[in-house]
């Protein structure tokens, strides 16, 4: 192979001459693609990849695909050039992909075998794919300029060149990138792991990392079982110089290969060896005698796995769509050393495909919040989160169904981990489907918000400072809020920016300006005619807008168009444009921007004003009795707009002032003051808020010196504060007044119908009213510095309510009491006072923190005193509707949290940080990869409580939905659960019922078809035959020996084929005799049911049944689902059912026991005595213990223990409480 020198910029290297390569693949290319080739050509750039097939590559020319192997770089960069020499000159910018797929070989290679061997050559591979983490820029071209001499260097990057260091004009070290130069492609790091069915003996499963590029970008998600085609390249692990290097794959094609439980290799001498043991007689017992040997005993629960294994028909379908599991799930519990771990290992070990764990590894879930949630962006103001997200929501894509994500460049407000508030910058924003019920919190500080039950927030309970799911909460927890936040330094916002309406015309002399823009057009569009047409106007009109001596009024918004379109910011124009007019109006000036007089105004306006507005007038006033601030008005109205306002006096009414204004009615609008009836709709809008400190500030002045108060009552605690019919106004003011650190409260206060006189007229409310109260001595001084009065007399009674208020330090309190008794015991702290349940106020916890030696704790404790949150308790906690289709959220690099109508929210659950130093990495779980096959589940009653939702989806509709650090998705779990637990107290106590001898959830209970107690019972018959059996095992297998078995069985290779070749072919129809028997059994025991009171069974337990009964015709290989497949799988069913679903005080069979956790006798105990008890609490409060016990043993003919049992139960609930010793009190009584 020739070789020629090319300069990269950066340096010399030795290429190869590809010219021979490139002819032999444009041979190639025309003799077997053609029609592919024209395909791409002409969908391109939409489609960049071309496949071809290394088959067929090496029927072409085997020497020539084998030098493809060996050499893969330079072969697949000759393989393109090849395609951009055959698309000709014409087709310019043509940089597509060639993707080989198909690649021969022997032995499919293991991940754990890629070696030395392979680096830099050309491999495939198969694997489960575990990791994605989020896609990066990466250079493909790359533009340096030098600092020091000018110098500009390009550099093309290819497998082996690397960013130069030096310029190579003046060789100093002032090389900068050109970002704009530059061109980028996208990467992205995957990881596949090896298959689980081609790993055996428990050995580990290798993974390998993946580099995915361009368009291969987001075609993979965990959980695909892939076939890869790339080229195995190296990275360095540690140091520069060290010789130790990690390999990965530079992924050249990817093809989905989901393979599942039944896909074992089989040959035709196994496929003649199954059909014949298939044949046997008795063949269903071997395969049980087959199933863990070692372990004694256990025939019924060894029956339920051999058919777990072969499972139910796949591919049932209902009518309306939906699909019918027919995976198996088996659960064990059994008291300790009862074998259960070594079955499930066993078990693991036989499936074809299975993945064993512990319950504390299994799945994850995530989060979303309302559209109604405020949150503060510092660049675009308040938004409720729904608005912002419509607003901006471009190019997104579908994850799943029905989840949406978008890039999204912005900060938001949030919290950092000092528990400081700051702004952190958003990468993506989020559309979801919306769950069935969401969750509403409301604090006694009266924020509120409506969130998804797997959202994270922060809370202090019990001292624990915890990221709690909102479907989690008590309602006793203390959660974080925002006590100060940051305030906007504000951008300009130019007035001409706010108005819209097409009437309005530029009265300012702007030929200048329509020349400067009008000129740009003509160059973009040809000439001036062009422009023009256009805009829809005829030509001497332009020439009219632009002559110095004939201007007439352009209109603003056809200029505000052209200075878009010719790329001019709206701000330059504001400058220049001091004076507008309404058509047939008359002139009003405008200053450039919103400034505080104008915010003011529109506060003054937003308390006390009005606006009326037809189409072409519009009538703006200010009531108000007091003077000063009629003519403060008067003056901002004069000094920025020019207009002198109109004094009207009454005596029957309050005195005001009145302009005629279409254009200060518009602005005013922009800023959150509606015309017509406006007390319910005024706001605060999110241009205001933009606008920054000052006219934020002083908007509020405005408000608080019209409908705001200072009060100071002989009785109770004196308050600043503020009353107004606006949800949205009250909401926003106490977030806002966070950015001066003012703590608010917001009551609602219920006064529809209330009737008061305002001189001399009767006054009706009509709406719900929202009052802000502003308390404590530190809060009145941060409001009088920060914000203040303009009005003297409030001014002056706010500066004597300070002078004289003493203060409380029981408004701003740390809820951590229980935390420092225990950091008082742990470190034996002396001299310590701390009073459990009274909790310390800030200033007193930064005290005793700071007293504190250098333990672990000191730092959270000094953070918490010095932050920015207020611990507010829930006041009010329920489930509730969503309000919309649609809930969202934002991801937030770092963070990962943001405030959410002042209240902290966390946007991460199962994402794990990407190896690559930046992003979040979605990692599929253990039911993900063992989708299609089985995952033994040890330590089943120790999975977390979070992670039960995503059980209940996995073991009934075989999915795992996943919400985390911003990434949302639905991965495949279709698999078979056999899992293990341990009683709730260790061992079974044989005096209670065995189902509610379970940790675990009666909802997650009925999942299982069958659950099989393993009890350890003294019986000496039985203890001697596991004895002897037990010593038999351990002295053969001391002395190697291997003594023939007593039972017929069949080696564990032979029957994971045998289960294989079932599971893929075998497919049984019940029969008429099956079907019958079945029916025959629901209703008999549905009928004996109905006689006793009891459910003795449910639709759940016949779906079990007839997949136990497929699954017993499969393992004889039979078409045909028989009469004693069914008496088989009903054999097992009554068995479990009569083990831990039999109520010991009827006798009789009650299903209750599994799906509520109490027989149907308990529940009508319980129901009979709380009816009792609330027919004596009508005439006894409390009520006394004798006397109910008495009327209990005599009337509902309980015995003691039931009853107390029962009484302890109701304590637990909360239904019932004790106000004294031997008292008891319902909670809620109802009529």
């Amino acid at each position: 192979m020739f070789y020629i020198n090319v300069n990269f910029g950066s340096g010399f290297m030795l290429q190869p001459d590809l010219t021979p390569i490139i002819q032999k693949f444009e041979e190639f290319f025309i003799d077997k693609y053609e029609k592919q080739f024209q395909l791409l050509k002409n969908s391109y750039p939409e489609k960049k990849s071309f496949y071809i097939s290394y088959k067929e590559l090496h029927k072409y020319d085997h020497e020539f695909a084998e030098k493809l192997i060996e050499n893969p770089d330079s072969f697949i960069k000759a393989a393109e050039m090849a395609l951009v020499s055959m698309a000709g000159e014409e087709k310019k910018n043509f940089e597509p992909h060639v993707r080989i797929e198909e690649l021969e070989g022997g032995e499919p290679l293991l991940i754990q075998n890629i070696g030395s061997d392979h680096i830099h050559k050309l491999v495939s591979v198969t694997g489960v794919v575990t990791k994605r983490a989020e896609i990066r820029p990466r250079v493909q071209v790359a533009v340096f300029n030098c600092t020091n001499c000018g110098n500009i260097e390009k550099v093309i990057f290819e497998k082996g060149v690397f960013i130069p260091e030096v310029c190579s004009n003046c060789k100093k070290r002032a090389l900068e990138l050109d970002e704009k130069a530059s061109r980028f492609t996208n990467i992205q790091r995957a990881e596949i792991q090896e298959l689980l069915e081609r790993v055996r003996s428990g050995s580990p499963a290798s993974h390998i990392e993946l580099i995915l590029e361009d368009d291969l970008c987001n075609s993979i998600i965990p959980g695909d079982t892939i076939e890869v085609v790339g080229i195995v390249r190296l990275r360095q692990l540690g140091k520069k110089n060290d010789p130790v290097f990690a390999k990965y794959i530079d992924v050249i094609s990817i093809k989905n290969m989901q393979k599942e439980f039944e896909e074992v290799e089989l040959s035709k001498e196994d496929i003649k060896q199954i059909i014949d043991f298939s044949k046997r007689p008795n063949v269903f017992e071997i395969i049980t005698n087959s199933i863990a040997p070692s372990i004694y005993g256990h025939k019924e629960m060894k029956q339920a796995i051999a058919l777990q294994l072969f499972g139910g028909n796949p591919d049932k379908v209902l009518p309306e769509g939906g699909k019918i599991r027919n995976d198996i799930h088996i659960l064990l519990i059994g008291d300790p050393g009862s074998g259960k771990s070594r079955l499930l290992q066993y078990v693991a070990n036989l499936a074809p495909k299975s993945i064993y764990v512990s319950g504390k590894t299994v799945s994850g879930v995530g989060l979303c919040v309302d559209k109604e949630s405020l949150i503060t962006l510092n660049d675009a103001g308040m938004y409720k989160i729904g608005d912002y997200i419509e607003k901006n929501f471009k190019n997104g894509r579908e994850e799943d169904n029905g989840v949406f994500s978008c890039p999204m460049s912005g900060r938001v407000l949030t919290l950092n981990s000092e528990f400081k508030a700051g702004f952190g910058s958003i990468e993506k924003i989020w559309k979801i489907k919306s769950p069935e019920k969401m969750i509403y919190i409301r604090t006694q500080r009266g924020k509120e918000l409506k969130i998804t039950p797997n959202t994270p927030i922060l809370a202090l309970n019990n001292g624990n400072l915890v990221w709690k799911r909102a479907g989690e909460l008590t309602g006793k927890e203390y959660l974080a809020t925002s006590r100060k936040t940051l305030p906007l330094s504000g951008k300009p916002i130019p007035i001409i920016s706010l108005l819209e309406n097409k009437n309005i015309r530029i009265s300012s002399n702007i030929s200048k300006v329509v020349v400067n823009i009008t000129d740009k057009l003509a160059k973009k569009y040809g000439n001036l005619s062009a422009v023009a047409k256009r805009y829809g106007l005829k030509r001497d009109r332009l020439y009219v807008w632009r002559s110095e001596n004939n201007y007439q009024g352009i209109p603003l918004h056809i200029l505000k168009r052209m200075a878009e379109d010719a790329g001019l910011d709206c701000s330059l124009l504001s400058s220049k444009i001091n004076q507008v007019f309404v058509r047939y109006g008359k002139n009003v000036y405008i200053p450039s921007h919103v400034n505080p007089d104008i915010a003011y105004l529109a506060g003054l306006i937003a308390g006390d004003g009005d606006i009326y507005q037809n189409k072409n007038t519009a009538i703006i006033r200010f009531h108000n009795s007091d003077q000063e601030l009629l003519n403060k008005a008067s003056k901002i109205i004069k000094d920025n707009f020019g207009l002198d306002a109109e004094i009207i006096d009454s005596s029957s009414r309050t005195s005001c002032i009145q302009i005629e204004s279409v254009v200060v009615a518009e602005i005013l609008e922009k800023l959150g003051i509606p015309s017509g009836e406006k007390s319910h709709r005024i706001d605060i809008t999110p241009t205001l808020v933009s606008s920054g400190e000052e006219c934020v500030k002083h908007f509020i002045k405005g408000l608080f010196d019209t409908d705001g108060y200072v009060s100071v009552p002989k009785s109770g605690s004196a308050s600043v504060g503020l009353k107004t019919t606006s949800k949205s106004l009250a909401q926003k003011l106490i977030l806002l007044l966070e950015w001066w650190g003012i703590v608010a409260k917001l009551r609602i206060r219920n006064r529809i119908g209330y009737k008061s006189m305002i001189k001399g007229r009767t006054v009706e409310t009509k709406r719900l009213q929202y009052q802000i109260e502003i308390r404590g001595i530190d809060n009145f001084k941060l409001f009088r510095d920060s914000i203040g009065f303009f009005k003297k007399q409030k001014q002056e009674k706010l500066n004597s309510l300070i002078r004289n208020v003493k203060a409380n330090p029981n408004l701003d309190i740390v809820p951590v009491s229980s935390l420092l008794l225990e950091i008082k015991k742990r470190y034996n702290l002396k001299g310590w006072r701390i009073a459990r349940n009274k909790h310390l106020s800030r200033n007193k916890l930064l005290e005793l923190a700071s007293s504190l030696p250098d333990i672990p704790e000191k730092k959270m404790l000094l953070d918490l005193s010095n932050s920015d949150i207020y611990w507010d308790r829930i006041s009010e906690l329920k489930a509730v509707v969503p309000d919309s289709p649609i809930v969202y959220d934002l991801t937030v690099k770092d963070a990962h949290a943001f405030l959410a109508n002042g209240i902290f929210v966390h946007n991460t659950a199962s994402a794990e940080k990407d190896d690559l130093g930046e992003g979040w990495t979605l990692k599929a779980g253990a039911l993900v990869l063992a989708s299609g096959g089985l995952a033994s589940v040890d330590e089943f009653d120790k999975i977390d409580d979070t992670e039960r939702a995503a059980l209940h989806e996995v073991m009934e509709s075989g999915t795992v939905s996943v919400a985390k650090a911003g990434i949302v998705a639905k991965f495949k779990a279709k698999t078979s659960i056999l899992a293990a637990a341990n009683p709730k107290f260790g061992r079974f106590d044989p005096n209670q019922l065995i189902a509610i001898q379970f940790d675990i959830p009666p909802t997650l209970q009925s999942r299982f078809d069958l659950i099989f107690p393993i009890r350890d019972v003294v019986d000496e018959t039985a203890d001697r035959k596991l004895a002897r059996y037990l010593l038999e095992t351990h002295k053969n297998a001391a002395e190697n020996k291997f003594p023939e078995a007593k039972e017929e069985r069949v080696d564990t290779e032979f029957l994971r084929k045998y289960i294989s070749y079932a599971r893929k072919y075998v497919k049984p129809k019940l029969s008429k005799e099956a079907q019958d028997r079945i029916e025959s059994f629901y209703v008999q025991l549905r009928e004996m049911g109905k006689k006793q009171g009891a459910i003795p069974i449910t639709p759940r337990q016949i779906e079990g049944i007839i997949r136990l009964s497929e699954a017993s015709a499969k393992t004889r290989l039979s078409e045909v689902v028989e009469l004693r497949d069914a008496e088989l799988a009903i054999s097992l069913m009554e068995y479990v059912l009569k083990e831990i679903a039999l109520d010991r005080t009827t006798g009789q069979i009650d299903i209750d026991i599994i799906s509520t956790g109490q027989p149907r006798s308990k529940q009508t105990q319980y129901y009979d005595l709380y009816g009792l008890i609330r027919d004596l609490n009508k005439q006894f409060d409390p009520i006394p213990k004798d006397k109910l016990y008495q009327d209990a043993i005599t009337n509902l003919k309980m015995d003691e223990r039931t009853i107390r049992m029962i009484i302890d139960e109701m304590l637990k609930k909360g239904e019932i409480f004790e106000p004294k010793p031997g008292h008891y009190k319902l909670v809620h009584t109802y009529e």
